[in-house]
């Protein structure tokens, strides 16, 4: 019983976020590589701790997103307007001791948009920005790493003739945190310190008064039961 509100608290919390705004997450390791100083052509947000909000224009309705913004030729062209880049702080001093961290991004329910996340080793980003748009790093290693977000139209319009309206940028916060204990997000660990007290006081408290409300009345009504059948 104790474990069952325990998830009704944890999923009715979680049904207040989605409806509020849609969330997409990616985990991963935070692994150490060659640096590589990537050329500042596509004007980098640098993500650490706090959100940082962006508003970008979605590929058109039917759009794949594996396809966004793959024959963009970054060098001729600069930044793909269908898509972020951000580069991932992960050599805070403060965050040397995780290994795993976790992309959180989250935008308004009233833009049907599918996101895509992909985060890259300095190498690997340079690789798919190609490789003339690089400087050669001086041999140090970093942590490091770089997120590609791609966003695709979802929305079904009514009536059709409100496709042909140009479409709008999709407003989004994005968040970068490490995992404690490789699995729990700073931003949750408040929320778990409220459930907690709740789930005990429920089941230490609330749980045996119900329990002994409800044994005084099948008592009761096993009495009555027997009194009639005499």
């Amino acid at each position: 019983m104790r474990g069952s509100l325990f998830q009704f608290l944890v999923c009715n919390l979680l049904f207040v976020a989605i409806a509020l705004a849609d969330t997409e997450i990616i985990n991963f390791d935070a692994v150490t590589s060659k640096h590589v100083d990537v050329a500042q052509s596509l004007r980098w947000f640098q993500l650490s701790e706090e959100p940082q909000n962006f508003h970008v224009l979605p590929a058109p309705l039917g759009t794949l997103p594996t396809d966004v913004c793959v024959n963009h030729n970054y060098r001729a062209s600069g930044p793909c307007p269908h898509e972020l880049w951000v580069m991932l702080d992960l050599d805070r001093p403060e965050w040397a001791s995780f290994s795993k961290f976790t992309l959180r991004i989250s935008w308004p329910a009233n833009f049907p948009t599918q996101f895509k996340l992909q985060t890259y080793t300095p190498l690997q980003a340079t690789s798919l920005l190609e490789e003339r748009s690089v400087v050669a790093g001086n041999g140090s290693t970093t942590r490091t790493q770089y997120a590609r977000i791609r966003l695709v139209d979802t929305g079904v319009r009514t009536p059709p003739i409100i496709d042909e309206l140009p479409q709008k940028p999709v407003p989004f916060t994005v968040v970068l945190e490490p995992l404690h204990f490789g699995v729990l997000p700073k931003s949750v660990i408040p929320i778990i310190v409220f459930i907690i007290p709740v789930v005990l006081v429920s089941a230490y408290v609330v749980a045996p008064m119900v329990n002994t409300r409800l044994a005084a009345v099948a008592k009761l009504a096993r009495e009555e039961n027997t009194k009639k059948q005499l």
